[in-house]
């Protein structure tokens, strides 16, 4: 016998949950029937889906949601995951991120303004940096993106990456250094290797080498850092959207989930 949540989650066209198991989709419907539908609605997700089958914020999370009960996780762990790490951070009040001389790039216009705290030795950052950049591509002009180094610790090798960083951009190659610090195959990351890295990218070395020991490059990087202390940055990466939190998970919750929730913020008939 099919249990009313079930029968009730399943009068609805979207989410596709034919990939789930019988035992995945009573969690679904369990999940869906608890978690609100947008950040102002009384409606829960079940309920919205049901009434309300144009809300797109509705159907992202429903998406999310049928994704995140295929790991077979419980109804309280998927509950904490959606809570803490979708609809919580999609919700909340968006901080005021003073950052206009960190490296950014695309229009200040852009519906989309992704900022990311990253240090170019951390693990994590690197493992995540292929999948920032595909989102940029992507997306295109929609997003407007700013990189915030973040030397952790004041790693004095991390402290190098972030100088060369914005000692490139002083030559007009601070995206190519970007992308040739988070491929470098090494992160010991000594005046060799950048003096390296920056000839494999065409700079002017003499200039290079001369930006990247000036105190004015490392007073920026210090000056970066400390905005980014101011509003309690403590790990890398580190991510916003629109001045929320995103804590992207390459499998259950991506930068085109958050992208996708983002446009459609605000719209169709949700309340």
């Amino acid at each position: 016998m099919v249990s009313p949540l079930l029968s009730l989650a399943l009068t609805v066209a979207m989410p596709d949950l034919s990939a789930l198991s019988a035992k995945q989709r009573e969690v679904y419907a369990r999940v869906a029937a608890d978690e609100f539908c947008s950040c102002t609605s009384s409606l829960t997700l079940a309920a919205c889906n049901d009434s309300k089958p144009k809300c797109k914020t509705a159907e992202h999370l429903s998406t999310i949601l049928a994704r995140v009960a295929q790991t077979g996780l419980s109804v309280d762990e998927i509950s904490t995951f959606m809570s803490s790490r979708v609809s919580g951070p999609f919700c909340g009040k968006p901080k005021a991120l003073k950052l206009d001389d960190a490296p950014q790039r695309g229009a200040k216009d852009a519906p989309i303004t992704v900022v990311e705290f990253a240090d170019f030795r951390c693990p994590h950052c690197r493992d995540a940096a292929p999948r920032v950049e595909e989102a940029l591509h992507r997306y295109g002009k929609k997003v407007r993106f700013v990189f915030v180094p973040y030397p952790l610790q004041n790693n004095a090798q991390s402290v190098n990456a972030a100088a060369a960083l914005l000692a490139a951009g002083n030559q007009n190659k601070l995206w190519q250094m970007h992308a040739a610090l988070f491929s470098s195959t090494s992160t010991e990351f000594e005046p060799p290797l950048l003096m390296t890295l920056a000839a494999k990218i065409g700079l002017d070395l003499k200039r290079f080498n001369a930006d990247l020991t000036s105190q004015a490059v490392r007073d920026r990087v210090a000056t970066l850092k400390q905005a980014a202390v101011s509003v309690g940055i403590e790990a890398t990466p580190t991510f916003y959207v629109n001045g929320r939190e995103l804590q992207p998970d390459p499998e259950l919750y991506t930068f085109a989930d958050r992208f996708e929730m983002e446009l459609d913020r605000n719209s169709g008939v949700c309340q």
